[in-house]
């Protein structure tokens, strides 16, 4: 789904494009904030035209092999408008992957190792983070001027949905670790983890 929205968006945006400025646009206005495998492309732009949703045709430039050129089709338009409504009552459900360790933390408990390891992968995670938020911040101001000014207030929504995301993890993983960091230096190394009863 996510996919064929990006897809048929640009498309429609656009007009009519080769896969190759496809994936372009996708690498240059999208990857900061949608996470769409490029390579991936081709496969989605056949099963669109295969679904009806984009119609292609053969094109030549210059001395350059054929490429084929993609159009959305009216049902790719009405499939679009359908898959911005479904996109709407999408229900948010965080998943992290990190909770795991947390789950099982206690177990740390037990391996001094195995606690400054896990000290260090917070500290670094949160660095990455930091790094990114830099970086989402910097691709904001520029991406904005390739867009019309009537658009900024989309492209700013985008941008601080994914900022106070990062803010957020930041500012949890600087938390969490200092509390880490304090149980673990007022409880004696090899510490027995508590079952409970």
């Amino acid at each position: 789904m996510k996919n064929s929205i990006y897809i048929l968006g640009f498309l429609l945006r656009h007009g009519p494009l080769h896969g190759y400025a496809i994936k372009q646009l996708i690498a240059e206005d999208a990857a900061h904030f949608a996470k769409i495998k490029l390579p991936s492309i081709y496969y989605h732009l056949e099963q669109l035209r295969r679904k009806g949703m984009v119609d292609s045709s053969q094109e030549q430039s210059g001395n350059r092999p054929d490429r084929l050129v993609y159009t959305i089709s009216e049902a790719g338009r009405n499939f679009f408008t359908q898959a911005l409504r479904q996109t709407m009552g999408v229900t948010y459900q965080s998943e992290f992957q990190i909770d795991a360790l947390f789950y099982f933390g206690d177990f740390l408990d037990q391996d001094q190792q195995l606690q400054q390891e896990f000290i260090q992968g917070l500290l670094k995670r949160k660095q990455k983070i930091e790094k990114r938020l830099g970086c989402i911040e910097n691709v904001q101001a520029e991406r904005k001027q390739h867009f019309p000014e009537f658009v900024h207030v989309f492209v700013d929504a985008i941008f601080s949905h994914h900022i106070l995301h990062a803010r957020a993890e930041a500012e949890w993983l600087q938390e969490v670790t200092q509390k880490m960091e304090q149980r673990w230096q007022s409880s004696p190394p090899g510490r027995q983890v508590s079952k409970k009863k």
